[in-house]
């Protein structure tokens, strides 16, 4: 998450649109379903976290001038 977070400072600093982008992988060689499930508890933690940032997060005045080819 201090990725995120940092990403996000950035974004507001520079007054550009952020994309945030989640994906994780399971282990490689397997894992144990408690293993799994422990990776899938923490993405999906991560992904909230992220999700509500940027709904609260405001957007920086005359963004879209600066990047017309962004939707949002």
């Amino acid at each position: 998450m201090q990725a995120l977070d940092s990403a996000m400072a950035e974004s507001e600093f520079r007054k550009l649109p952020l994309t945030v982008m989640h994906a994780w992988q399971r282990p490689y060689g397997g894992a144990d379903e408690e293993a799994k499930l422990h990776l899938r508890k923490a993405a999906e933690h991560d992904l909230r976290h992220g999700a509500n940032s940027a709904r609260h997060a405001p957007l920086p005045a005359g963004w879209r001038d600066r990047c017309p080819d962004v939707r949002g």
